[in-house]
């Protein structure tokens, strides 16, 4: 039975993120028990956007069922290489951001000083961009065809899918996104992490929200991935009584560092687990999620994407009446 609830991102899960409870670079688990807080650095970088954004907070108990606690008065910096690039200015709310053409390639620090603590700091390398990247549609067969080449010189985690936004303001764009429940593909480049089987569709291979490639074995092929859906197909039923909208669609090939790869992967398998106990009794398991924060949690990680985006603005047709139809 397919699950077709939607998992929503705004832009990054950083409220997983704040859930954060283990070591650097490490695979370690979330004991339910009081602990006391911890500091939370939480930064993703998109290579060649213009603004590094971070976030800083505390870390609180599974039971606690209060707000996370956002940090106002730390001092973030973010270095290039081994260089200073500057000190991030607070924007509200924990959230601190320094204007920085972000550099494939890069390898960058970002560090937060709190007030009686050790400096909390993580690093990313941030990788390129999807070499020769294409995103066709098979219209016919309804397909979504993705193609790229990989880059031999680096270690590379490809992520592919699409996501969709509805704003019921016809004149703003939607800023919530939503990935899809599954997607349906029979490319033997799949991991199969994320993958279950309904054997009463045409392709019975359906992986959560994404479809991951590693490149190992792959240095500098020529690669293709194609999965079912076409470019118009998603999100353009509008709901009932609605006047008009404004819809968003991207498709994407997104390249991922090792460490934004393993904490999606991370993020996807508790949500699974935590599926599967709706239908199990109730017990005790503890969950692990991904960090390479060292003296605090959180996480510190880049990506580069390749997209075809889509926007329309639309309207609700007049309906016309029932006799007219067969004149």
């Amino acid at each position: 039975m397919k699950r077709k609830t939607r998992f929503y991102k705004r832009g990054l899960p950083w409220a997983i993120a704040g859930l954060l409870c283990c070591g650097c670079e490490e695979e370690l688990f979330w004991d339910s028990e009081e602990v006391e807080p911890l500091p939370v650095l939480n930064c993703v970088m998109r290579a060649d956007d213009d603004t590094v954004r971070a976030q800083v907070g505390w870390s609180k108990s599974i039971y606690d069922l209060s707000r996370f606690r956002s940090e106002e008065r730390a001092s973030v910096w973010v270095y290039a290489d081994g260089e200073a690039v500057g000190e991030a200015v607070h924007r509200g709310g924990g959230w601190y951001a320094l204007p920085h053409r972000v550099k494939s390639g890069a390898t960058y620090r970002v560090a937060a000083w709190l007030r009686g603590r050790d400096v909390v700091w993580g690093e990313t390398r941030v990788p390129s961009q999807p070499l020769e990247a294409s995103i066709t549609y098979d219209t016919l067969r309804h397909r979504v065809v993705n193609r790229w080449t990989d880059r031999p010189e680096e270690k590379n985690y490809y992520w592919l899918s699409y996501a969709t936004g509805v704003s019921t303001d016809n004149t703003r764009r939607p800023t919530h996104f939503s990935l899809p429940s599954y997607i349906e593909t029979n490319s033997t480049l799949a991991d199969p992490f994320n993958r279950s089987f309904d054997f009463e569709e045409e392709i019975p291979a359906e992986y959560d929200y994404y479809v991951r490639v590693e490149d190992a074995g792959l240095s500098g092929e020529r690669l293709e991935l194609e999965y079912r859906g076409d470019r118009s197909m998603y999100g353009y039923s509008l709901r009932e009584g609605q006047e008009d909208g404004y819809y968003v669609g991207v498709h994407f090939i997104l390249s991922l560092d090792g460490h934004y790869d393993h904490y999606l992967r991370s993020v996807i398998t508790n949500r699974e687990y935590a599926w599967d106990m709706d239908d199990l009794p109730l017990f005790y398991t503890p969950l692990w999620f991904y960090s390479n924060v060292t003296n605090g949690v959180g996480l510190v990680a880049s990506y580069a994407r390749f997209a075809d985006v889509e926007e329309r603005v639309f309207y609700k047709k007049e309906e016309e009446p029932f006799d007219d139809l067969y004149d």
